[in-house]
């Protein structure tokens, strides 16, 4: 479905089109810039910023129909997205267990999705040659979205400028997608009769029909537009692009009924439970059965039918007609008459007064179970309903990143079943997302209370231990976890995690060996091995590792960073440059998190930049990392490379940016000095020493620096006080005695 709208949106965009305009001109200026932006989110496949974005707009104007129909196609696209990453690894699975069939059906349902997917496809043909088929998936793909079709592309531009505004949800885009592809597979295999000179004369004369038939759809009008539609097909029988259309306005229509349907349905099923409440179950019933009259597939209504049913009383069987017999002499069937003597009865019959009193008391029993079966509704299965939709609100929330919404949903739960263990695990599961430790320990111990063994729990509540703090309690929660070999791998790493946090290297490392030997492709030991065993002197061991963990995992991004990292210990630039680069091809500063990453990752490469000399491409990458966030450090070290560059007025802006940052940093004072100093602006170099010299009275380089100020101005005995002081400070400066013993 993403395909089929990027697709859409590029053939719209070449017939000279703009996708966004119906986005509504009412909205003010920020609304619009909101939505631009989201639209250009999604059309670059970032689908969390766009979704953000749409919910914005929507926000303020609930009714902008593109933003809706956008959000719609964004969470579509974005499932799509996530889904593919779990058909790989299925696909994958399947090889490795040498399921030929299994992997190629995992990866062609892959290159339905993404079709220009390079792993799915390169997958695809590995497991092609092992069946022995040719790789004809691509060809049936280039056919399937074929841009030269003209047909094609004038659908394209009417899609664009469908409106959505009845319709809010995935499955109505769903289904108008599919119906187009429909349209346009029949409209490929040549329905028509006409050549091609033919069928172009007839588009020249109709196509002015066709647009009339826009407009007119576009202010809404869709009944009147499909009869322009009916009397066109009249005259063009069986031509595809009217067939599409009257698709498209046939589908906007029964959705608008299906909305009106829905609405109807949801208010009698809201009066049925209020008849319910006031103890009418007769007129609850009736609401019910048109509830499902108008949506038969309305599941709560039928379950409330059946609980209404079940309290009324059995009816008794009508009595059965007077038998007859066969007379066997003449064939015919004979009635059974009542016997001419009469015969002494066996039955006791009540007497008629008994029968009466009883008769006069079966309408109170009736009631009083009638009352009885409504009490165990409304004590015990309402209660479990209301449980359930509550559960449900928040498994929906979570999956929206809602969480602390979901965690009032689950408190209400709690609230009404104490002992739900579901909703304990789905609350410490919650807190473990957003950091807190203490609550998810809470939560997860209250679950094993309630349903002792459960592993994945187990597994939870150790990372809710790390979490907080106590790792003690965490390595014996993973030492459990640890027997059930389903685990173990994830067991024995975050028992490493946790020796290392009680500073037991060697455990630590031999509970990471472990985690390596039970799963060779898992990536997160062989790094925290490389962390554990830095070392200057004899880096070669941790640097095996790091370069391991990148092979098992090529996006590992800790890793390169780490590495990197330790390359500029060992005073290696450009192996440094090489590592903390290759990130960037994949991190952009899409979001808060992201930013942070590619801003840090651009001061490391300033600083590799600056130890290689190359001072120009330091600039470059500080400026990079400024432009995402200013920062004082990032200001002081571009000041730096253009002070290395002989750009003296550029280093003094961004030392001086850094003091608007920081205006008592004694650094970046100190810095400004040895610049003005050096330009011959002593009276500037003089203040700046100074207020070093009141920020940080220990700071011995400023002391020197002044007694040279001093000494270039004359003042020699100011010029010695300052370097005695310098050589009171740290006395290991031959060369500052040098000059102390020349100016005597």
């Amino acid at each position: 479905m993403a395909n089929i709208e990027e697709q859409s949106t590029d053939r719209f965009k070449r017939r000279g089109g703009n996708p966004d305009e119906h986005s509504g001109e009412s909205a003010g200026d920020g609304i619009q810039i909101f939505l631009n932006e989201a639209l250009g989110k999604l059309e670059d496949r970032e689908c969390d910023e766009a979704i953000l974005l749409f919910k914005k707009v929507l926000d303020v104007e609930p009714d902008n129909t593109v933003a809706s129909e956008k959000l719609a196609i964004a969470r579509s696209i974005k499932a799509d997205l996530e889904s593919i990453a779990e058909y790989l690894s299925v696909g994958k699975d399947c090889m490795a267990h040498e399921d030929w069939e299994g992997a190629s059906e995992e990866f062609q349902t892959c290159l339905t999705i993404d079709p220009e997917n390079a792993e799915a496809r390169g997958l695809l043909e590995e497991v092609n040659e092992k069946l022995g088929k040719p790789d004809d998936h691509n060809a049936l793909i280039d056919e399937s979205y074929d841009d030269d079709d003209e047909s094609t592309f004038v659908i394209s531009g009417f899609q664009e400028g469908m409106d959505f505004s009845g319709v809010d949800t995935e499955q109505h885009a769903d289904s108008v997608i599919a119906k187009a592809s429909a349209a346009l597979e029949s409209d490929n295999l040549g329905t028509g009769t006409m050549g091609n000179d033919e069928q172009a004369e007839s588009d020249e004369s109709f196509q002015p029909q066709i647009e009339e038939v826009i407009s007119v759809y576009e202010s809404g009008d869709l009944e009147k537009a499909r009869e322009m539609l009916l009397k066109m097909n009249e005259s063009h029988p069986g031509h595809s692009q009217i067939s599409y259309y009257l698709q498209i306005i046939e589908v906007q229509l029964d959705s608008g009924k299906s909305e009106e349907d829905q609405d109807k349905a949801e208010n009698l099923f809201k009066q049925g439970m209020e008849e319910l409440e006031k103890d009418r179950p007769h007129a609850a019933e009736q609401c019910f059965e048109e509830v499902l009259v108008i949506k038969p597939d309305f599941n709560q209504a039928k379950l409330m039918l059946d609980k209404i049913r079940e309290m009324k009383p059995s009816r008794s069987k009508p009595d059965k007609k007077p038998s007859v017999e066969k007379d066997t002499k003449a064939g015919k069937p004979q009635p059974i008459t009542k016997p001419t003597a009469p015969v002494s009865k066996t039955t006791t019959q009540f007497p008629a007064a008994l029968q009466r009193s009883m008769m006069r008391f079966l309408p109170i029993v009736i009631g009083i179970l009638i009352l009885l079966s409504i009490c165990y509704f409304f004590i015990v299965k309402y209660p479990e309903i209301r449980v359930s939709n509550h559960l449900d609100h928040a498994k929906q929330l979570v999956n929206s990143k809602d969480y602390y919404e979901a965690l009032e949903e689950l408190k209400a739960v709690q609230a009404m079943d104490s002992n739900n263990v579901e909703s304990w695990e789905l609350t410490g599961s919650i807190n473990l997302t957003l950091q807190r430790g203490y609550e998810a320990v809470v939560a997860l111990e209250k679950t094993l209370e309630l349903q002792p063994g459960m592993v994945s729990v187990v597994m939870k509540l150790g990372e809710a231990y790390y979490l907080s703090g106590n790792f003690a309690a965490a390595e014996k929660q993973f030492l459990k976890a640890s027997e059930d070999m389903n685990y173990a791998r994830e067991t024995y790493y975050w028992i490493g995690l946790t020796r290392v946090k009680m500073n037991k290297r060697d455990s630590a490392l031999t509970a990471f060996r472990r985690s390596v030997e039970l799963a060779a492709d898992y990536a997160p030991p062989h790094f925290e091995i490389g962390k554990l065993l830095k070392n200057v002197e004899n880096p070669e061991p941790a640097e095996m590792e790091f370069l391991t963990a990148i092979e098992k995992d090529s996006r590992y991004l800790e890793a390169y960073e780490e590495l990197g990292d330790f390359y500029l210990e060992l005073k290696e630039p450009e192996q440094a440059f090489e590592f903390l680069s290759q990130p960037l091809h994949w991190v952009k500063p899409s979001n808060e998190t992201q930013s942070r990453i590619v801003r840090r990752l651009r001061m490391k490469l300033g600083q590799a930049s600056y130890e290689m000399g190359d001072y120009t491409g330091s600039v470059k990458q500080l400026n990079e990392a400024i432009m995402i966030k200013p920062d004082v450090y990032a200001y002081i070290n571009l000041g730096r490379s253009h002070y290395r560059l002989n750009e003296d007025h550029q280093a003094i802006r961004a030392w001086q940016q850094a003091l608007e940052i920081d205006a008592e940093n004694p650094d970046v004072h100190f810095r400004l000095g040895t610049v003005f100093l050096k330009l011959g602006d002593l009276k500037n170099a003089s203040e700046e020493y100074l207020t070093v010299i009141r920020i940080d009275p220990g700071y011995e380089r400023a002391y020197t620096s002044i007694g040279v100020v001093y000494f270039q101005q004359l003042k020699f005995a100011e010029a010695r006080q300052a370097w005695e002081k310098s050589l009171e400070i740290n006395p290991e400066q031959p060369r500052l005695v040098k000059k102390l013993q020349d100016l005597n």
